[in-house]
């Protein structure tokens, strides 16, 4: 019996980008092929209100780069100690932005195209994920 052909899979990414007035310019690169572990782990600490847990799976394996300077126009590193460092209202939009866009399908658009509407079906349980992400308060001051 012939053996069969190894594959390694590439890593993927996506960018997140903000344009809210906050986080404006923003970019995020993050893992699109985070494991199945990273992922449990990031909407389970999401859903017990475990930030720090939350926080350290973000800067340590889904954030891959982005274009933060701290105060002084330095790069703040796109690790777990520089998540410590950054806005936590950014992060939580990173955590949520991150997570819905897991849940989106890549596909090719077929005749009978849906426009770009994403079914349903692979939304499901992500608007409940996403509603149980801590969501600070904002207020304008």
């Amino acid at each position: 019996m012939a053996e069969k052909k190894r594959v390694k899979l590439k890593r993927r990414t996506l960018t997140l980008q903000f344009e809210d007035s906050d986080f404006q310019g923003v970019e995020v690169v993050c893992d699109r092929s985070a494991s199945l572990d990273t992922v449990m782990g990031v909407q389970s600490a999401a859903a017990e209100g475990d930030l720090e847990e939350m926080f350290r799976l973000l800067g340590g394996e889904v954030i891959q780069s982005w274009n933060i300077d701290d105060d002084g126009g330095n790069p703040i590193p796109a690790t777990i100690e520089g998540v410590r460092q950054v806005d936590m209202e950014l992060l939580l939009k990173i955590s949520r932005e991150w997570s819905m866009a897991l849940g989106a399908v890549d596909a090719p658009l077929e005749p009978e195209s849906n426009n770009g509407h994403i079914p349903a079906p692979a939304l499901e349980g992500m608007e409940q994920f996403a509603e149980s992400l801590p969501n600070p308060s904002t207020t304008d001051g």
